[in-house]
């Protein structure tokens, strides 16, 4: 399993977490903390690919913040990262 977090580019309340697992495939969180303190507060957006979330919509969620280059090419070639 894998867990990164990176800061929206222009918003810096809200974050990314994503990764890779074994069992989810690819995942991406969205977390904006102003929403509250609770995670069912502040999660705005959960996307998996086991659970049908395209990799195209993945890396476009994931160019407005800053996500290493690397990563999103790995996600574009179904690598692990």
């Amino acid at each position: 399993m894998s867990r990164y977090i990176a800061i929206h580019k222009s918003d810096k309340n809200k974050q990314v977490i994503y990764g890779w697992d074994h069992a989810l495939g690819y995942w991406v969180d969205v977390v904006d903390y102003e929403k509250g303190d609770e995670d069912y507060e502040f999660i705005i957006k959960e996307m998996s690919s086991i659970f049908g979330s395209g990799k195209d919509t993945m890396v476009e969620t994931l160019k407005e913040y800053d996500v290493p280059g690397v990563h999103l090419l790995k996600l574009g070639l179904d690598l692990t990262f």
